[in-house]
């Protein structure tokens, strides 16, 4: 027996490895969009499956013989993928919203059959006529966060009923077929050896004093949404004019510092994501071309912010420069600390009909703590993710407080040495240096002597000397 399909690209048979040691399935991405126009469910679902026949990754399933280490994607027949339904226009807004705060979370325990298609996962929520949810959940070996952003996209494109979209020129499986011809070719060393000279993978794993030790603990992520002030996305957007450095570049920068302040390791690995598509013709591609880059940085106290930010732009710019090239190789099976960032469309806009991203999921690899950062619009959302087999849900609060902590200190002021940045929130300073030292002690007007000679008196018969098993008391 034979089965015909094409090669996992690289990025996809390391997942295939990780996703069969873990006991849940942890990679996966998901969004969820709010849809503002009067669309009934038939037409939405028949928007939705025209986006399907276009992308062959999202008809794709993974079969394998006994005796193959790695399985192969079939490419099937496109199908309509099956929606839960759910009514929530009889509640409040509060009332819907703490609804849709249960459901997002609950989709993401779902399982995914991976032979069978499609191995998507579907919910339509109805909140009014002019208003409904749709949440969309994927494999990771089948998607990235990106390839969300552009399903949502040609959703819009699609429902607004305008020209046809073109089809795509490239399709996943040709792409993982050209990154394999990349990696093993003679003509790419240059590109390798760029990844393998830092000796990325040698490198020390710091630890936190709080990390709790398992024993073949299975990776489990879990998110804390961080509440920054208002004014911080302001003050983001104009460091980046003033620096002339991205967003991304001085978020990651204020993400090493932090840990470097943790873990006083002077030459951290952060693991960075980048969306794999430089190249414009990769752009309408669907698939898992993103991944996670080594990124390290050295630091010392006396660094400004501004300098720091500077060498982490130029830092992304070489990953980016170099990152088809980019594969795990030895025994390291992941960076503990990641960052990732996405600007997103605010509104896809089409004839009436509005769609906005107003939550997102991705996990394409482990970690032990990863910063997630979305600009959308005006508006900033950050993130920390975590494994919660590591670290309890107490210290992560904390940890989010005193990021945010440094974050506002390094935004207000710039120019100060990395090292002077505060991280104590007021009311961590309050406790350490004023709860925590309240050590005071009432004594009597009395002298040594007096004290002593008031204890005998109370207690006579306790022992005064001892000696060789002899006592004598002090009566």
């Amino acid at each position: 027996m034979q089965i015909q399909g094409y090669r996992l690209s690289p990025q996809q048979q390391r997942l295939w490895g990780l996703d069969q040691n873990s006991e849940s399935s942890p990679y996966r991405v998901q969004v969820q969009v709010l849809i503002e126009a009067n669309v009934d469910r038939e037409r939405l679902l028949n928007a939705l499956f025209a986006v399907v026949k276009r992308h062959e990754i999202l008809n794709t399933t993974f079969q394998y013989l006994p005796g193959m280490s790695l399985p192969v994607q079939v490419i099937n027949q496109p199908e309509v993928p099956a929606a839960q339904i759910y009514d929530l226009s009889h509640l409040s807004s509060a009332a819907q919203e703490t609804e849709l705060n249960a459901l997002f979370p609950q989709a993401l325990e779902l399982p995914f059959d991976l032979q069978q298609s499609p191995a998507i996962h579907l919910a339509l929520v109805k909140l009014e006529t002019s208003r409904q949810i749709l949440m969309l959940g994927l494999p990771a070996l089948c998607s990235d966060r990106a390839s969300l952003n552009r399903m949502v996209y040609e959703l819009s494109q699609t429902l607004s009923q305008a020209e046809e979209l073109p089809q795509p020129e490239m399709q996943f499986a040709d792409v993982a077929e050209w990154q394999h011809e990349l990696l093993e070719s003679d003509n790419t060393k240059a590109g390798r050896d760029y990844w393998r000279k830092p000796n990325f993978f040698e490198a020390p794993q710091p630890e936190l004093s709080f990390e709790q030790k398992r024993e073949r603990a299975s990776f489990q992520p879990k998110v804390q949404t961080l509440a920054l002030p208002p004014e911080i996305s302001a003050q983001l957007e104009h460091l980046s004019r003033e620096y002339e450095v991205t967003e991304a570049a001085l978020l990651q920068s204020c993400w090493q510092i932090f840990l470097w302040r943790l873990t006083q390791s002077s030459d951290l690995i952060v693991a960075t994501a980048r969306d794999g598509r430089n190249d414009s013709e990769l752009k309408p591609v669907l698939g898992l071309l993103a991944k996670y880059l080594p990124v390290q940085l050295k630091l010392h106290a006396g660094l400004t912010f501004r300098e720091v930010a500077g060498r982490v732009q130029e830092l992304l710019r070489e990953a980016d420069e170099w990152h088809e090239y980019f594969q795990f190789t030895g025994s390291r099976g992941f960076f503990p600390f990641s960052f990732d960032y996405d600007e997103q469309q605010a509104n896809y806009v089409a004839a009436g009909i509005n769609l906005r991203i107003t939550r997102q999921y991705d996990c394409i690899e482990p970690y032990k703590l990863k910063l997630s950062c979305r600009r959308q619009g005006l508006g900033l959302s950050v993130e920390l993710h975590y494994d919660s087999s590591s670290f309890d849900a107490s210290n992560i609060e904390r940890l989010a407080s005193e990021f945010q902590t440094i974050v506002e200190s390094l935004f207000k002021h710039p120019e100060i040495a990395i090292g002077q940045a505060e991280m104590l929130s007021p009311a961590e300073r309050h406790q350490l240096l004023v709860e925590w030292n309240q050590t005071a002690t009432t004594y009597p007007d009395q002298c040594f002597h007096q004290l002593f000679e008031a204890q005998v008196e109370r207690n006579p018969e306790a022992p005064a000397l001892l000696y060789q098993g002899e006592s004598i008391s002090f009566g």
